[in-house]
């Protein structure tokens, strides 16, 4: 019996032999080269480290050749760039887990879209986008502002938002690339929804109210977010939405998931988006803090058949929420040493001063994050924003710009 791993993660997030110390299976780690460096421990049987990890398409092939001496019966994988890849695998190697049809609906865009379409779930309007009549046709018909991103992107990276007609010409004039999509601007707030599911049961299953949004980083504003009490009304509500879009979905038995919401002003609920793996940001610690338990160190658990078992859903011990600042286009010349506030549970802040930044690329960029706990939403939320505006106050930062 042997599990392979496939990993882009640093050592200190995932010490995948710690959290299966307890099986005798072989281990293979597959991982990138980058982080190899932490993985030295005598519990994996091969460690094979990968340049370009996260595009390189050799990393199938030495999984095939691999499978041959060692005759995989898991997956194990937990990113973004390996959930296609490893169903792929586990296809060829006839093992359980995600396959492909699944991790395509959780990883496409289009297909997620019109998977939840079929199902009675709405959506806010989509359509792919194989030319610029496309789009023209798509803003005749809904109007502006739209939408345009990639189909299988991540981190908001590539979004557009097209307000007016010179929006679009600027747009186009760069080219639209591959795999794009166009949707409709939805009014209203966004909300994740993160989870666990094990043998089917969800474990977690809990919403969280974006600050400022994830492509708020365009304009260099912090990124946050702040977990429901369990009284507010939307908390059950997105709930039982994102219950019904699992349960719709050809969603694997053992998996985290990180859903975004909309609620617009009509006081409807939109599924924007549903991914099968944990949140970026600060979702896992925020988590943690919450319930108690890291939900990726579960979820790699369950899929080898091992760690706690649950008997019911859990409810968060106290309220959680994070923030994201990200890096100013500007030279970062100094920062605060230490978080006066005692609601600030985990602090990460960047100390590479004198380092020139050209800006955010993606909404998890940051130059510092902090996880933050509140006796309210109220609170929490007010908790959020002093951390973030001392963390503004208190750090240094000097303009790329030359002054005549």
């Amino acid at each position: 019996m042997s599990i392979l791993i496939m990993n882009r993660s640093s050592h200190s997030k995932v010490p995948y032999e710690k959290w299966l110390e307890n099986i005798d299976d072989d281990i293979v780690l597959l991982t990138s080269s980058e982080t190899k460096k932490g993985f030295g421990d005598s519990s994996y049987h091969l460690i094979e480290p990968f340049d370009n990890y996260e595009i390189n398409s050799y990393v199938e092939i030495k999984a095939l050749e691999l499978n041959k001496i060692y005759n995989f019966t898991t997956i194990v994988a937990i990113s973004e760039i390996d959930i296609i890849r490893s169903s792929e695998l586990r296809e060829k190697f006839k093992i359980q887990g995600q396959g492909v049809n699944s991790s395509e609906v959780f990883r496409n865009k289009i297909k997620m879209k019109d998977f939840a379409q079929m199902n009675g779930i709405a959506v806010p309007e989509y359509m792919k986008v194989n030319n610029s009549f496309d789009i023209l046709n798509f803003i005749n018909k809904n109007g502006y502002p739209v939408i345009l991103k990639p189909i299988d992107g991540s981190g908001s990276i590539g979004i557009t938002v097209i307000n007016n007609y010179t929006d679009l010409k600027e747009y186009l004039i760069n080219g639209i690339p591959t795999n794009t999509m166009i949707e409709c601007f939805i009014n209203g707030d966004m909300y994740h929804i993160d989870g666990l599911l094990i043998n089917g049961q969800f474990i977690i299953n809990w919403p969280s109210k974006y600050i400022n949004g994830c492509i708020a980083f365009k304009e260099e504003k912090y990124l946050g977010s702040y977990m429901l009490e369990e009284s507010n009304p939307l908390t059950k509500r997105l709930k039982n939405f994102v219950g019904h879009v699992i349960n719709k979905f050809p969603t694997p038995d053992n998996t985290a998931f990180h859903a975004e919401v909309f609620h617009t002003e009509n006081d409807e609920l939109l599924l924007c988006e549903i991914a099968s793996r944990v949140g970026g940001g600060k979702i896992n610690e925020t988590l943690h803090e919450a319930f108690g338990l890291n939900i990726i160190e579960k979820w790699v658990q369950s899929q080898c058949s091992t760690g706690k078992q649950y008997d019911q859903e859990l409810v968060p011990k106290k309220l959680v929420g994070f923030v994201l600042i990200p890096p100013k286009q500007a030279t970062y010349i100094d920062a605060p040493d230490k978080v006066p506030f005692e609601f600030v549970l985990e602090s990460q802040i960047n100390k590479n001063f004198n380092h020139s930044y050209t800006g955010p690329k993606m909404s998890s960029d940051k130059i510092a994050a902090f996880v933050v706990t509140g006796k309210s939403e109220v609170e929490l939320k007010y908790n959020i924003q002093l951390v973030a505006d001392w963390f503004d106050e208190l750090s240094i930062w000097k303009s790329n710009v030359n002054s005549i």
